[in-house]
């Protein structure tokens, strides 16, 4: 086994070859992340709320992509499971900007997470956007809680090998481009069904600001990645399931 430092290089390097190993997938997917940290002009001080949700999400959203071309696929849906919960809870401080409704004070100075906080900002998206909801909910509750969020037996085949004499025990995932880029699709999916419904809440409030040209760079990134997933189709161990891109169907209205 390697020592840290040179586990460090070792994933640096796999982060310098990302472009050159998967292409237009990984161009897409940092694309949307970094569109998350400019799109924004500007924004009022009383929605300071909305912005460090939004802050913690684009933190995710990167670390997520990192994680993918590093092969570590655990890691990276379980930052996405972050990225989508940080992301409908800024989307939701756009309209409920007090913070009392996220944290409370305590008697001894310290903030509490007012419980019920998460679940109003599901069911308030859940209730105004549907099929953004069912999209998310589909990518969080199925697919990532359901294989990567506890500890399972099949998550473990990407980091062991054994033949009849002896066994590795493997820090990285198995060499495996095209789940790799099936996760970047996902995390860009999820990242542009989020980026969407920020938008729908920003264009109506007067105290955000958002880039005039948003809109024709949406477009250009949900062609490509309706691209990228019909592309992921057409390859036997996803042709037989049904990946559709709920991400926006009805677009920026």
């Amino acid at each position: 086994m390697k020592n840290l430092n040179q586990v460090s290089q070792d994933e640096h390097n796999l982060i310098l070859y990302a472009q050159q190993e998967y292409g237009i997938d990984y161009d897409s997917a940092q694309e949307i992340a970094l569109l998350y940290g400019k799109f924004i002009k500007s924004v009022s001080a009383d929605h300071f709320v909305f912005l460090s949700f939004l802050s913690q999400f684009n933190k995710f959203l990167i670390l997520s992509i990192l994680s993918a071309v590093r092969r570590h696929q655990v890691q990276a849906m379980l930052g996405l499971r972050q990225c989508i919960e940080t992301g409908m809870m800024a989307a939701y401080a756009i309209t409920v900007v007090n913070p009392k409704n996220f944290a409370i004070k305590k008697a001894d100075g310290t903030l509490q997470c007012v419980e019920k906080s998460k679940d109003k900002c599901f069911k308030w998206i859940e209730q105004k956007y549907p099929q953004h909801s069912k999209a998310l909910y589909g990518t969080k509750t199925k697919y990532i809680n359901g294989v990567f969020a506890h500890a399972n037996f099949i998550s473990t085949q990407a980091n062991f090998q054994a033949d009849q004499r002896k066994f590795h025990i493997v820090f990285w995932d198995e060499t495996d481009l095209t789940m790799v880029k099936s996760s970047l699709w996902i995390i860009a999916n999820a990242a542009l069904c989020i980026l969407d419904i920020i938008y729908n809440e920003s264009k109506s409030n007067s105290k955000i600001k958002v880039d005039p040209d948003f809109k024709d760079v949406y477009a250009r990134l949900k062609k490509t990645n309706d691209a990228l997933r019909d592309e992921l189709k057409k390859h036997p161990r996803f042709s037989k399931w049904d990946i559709k891109n709920p991400a926006v169907l009805k677009g920026l209205s």
